[in-house]
């Protein structure tokens, strides 16, 4: 029998006909799973989703080493039962990078209309710092974080940290507080998770969302 070869199919109902690339691939259906590798360069992919936990002392999320230009974390509903500021450390070889001037970072805060702007930054720190004040206690006012984490992929250059940090009523100020901050580890490694923090007691999230940027 001969073999015979379309590349394009009428369909069933007669209104119309699919035209098959001419090209070597996979079909795809609603059934299909798509990889990173599969998506074009740039593409936004949802990693991990993730539903939150209560009294934690940290919330580490995992970064593939691979696969991904840069990350994006959501991390949303956080509060906390004692007086510390959220703070970040990153996950290298399977350590919680702590020691000093581990990081450097900077960045400006705004609390209300008839506030100042505030600074905040270290040379050498043993974290990268988010808030400059602390987490709000109470569960009808939280949190909200956003981190973009670049270069964490390489073993040859700096993870860096841009932070956008958004709080109500937190317990210090009892004010609306909004706050930038870029955070950059001293050393060059491969990073293969974030954990978010609070320098004392313990915290409450509502969840968090990773997204990988395509290479």
């Amino acid at each position: 029998m001969s073999e015979i070869l379309v590349n394009t199919i009428k369909k069933a109902d007669g209104t119309g006909t699919i035209t098959v690339p001419a090209e070597t691939g996979t079909v795809l259906t609603s059934a299909s799973v798509l990889s990173n590798s599969n998506m074009p360069a740039g593409s936004q992919v949802l990693i991990t989703d993730n539903s939150g936990a209560s009294s934690q002392t940290h919330v580490d999320v995992t970064l593939p080493t691979s696969g991904y230009d840069f990350f994006i974390i959501n991390l949303y509903g956080l509060y906390s039962d004692g007086s510390g500021v959220s703070i970040v450390r990153t996950i290298e070889g399977g350590s919680k990078i702590g020691s000093n001037d581990s990081y450097r970072y900077a960045g400006f805060a705004g609390r209300d209309v008839d506030t100042a702007p505030e600074m905040n930054k270290s040379s050498g720190a043993t974290y990268g710092r988010l808030g400059y004040h602390e987490l709000s206690n109470s569960s009808s006012d939280r949190v909200s974080i956003r981190l973009y984490v670049y270069n964490s992929t390489s073993s040859s250059l700096r993870t860096q940290i841009f932070s956008e940090y958004i709080g109500y009523n937190l317990t210090a100020s009892g004010q609306f507080q909004l706050v930038l901050t870029g955070i950059t580890r001293t050393a060059a490694a491969t990073c293969s998770g974030i954990s978010f923090q609070t320098t004392s007691g313990s915290q409450t999230y509502a969840g968090y969302q990773l997204f990988g940027v395509t290479a």
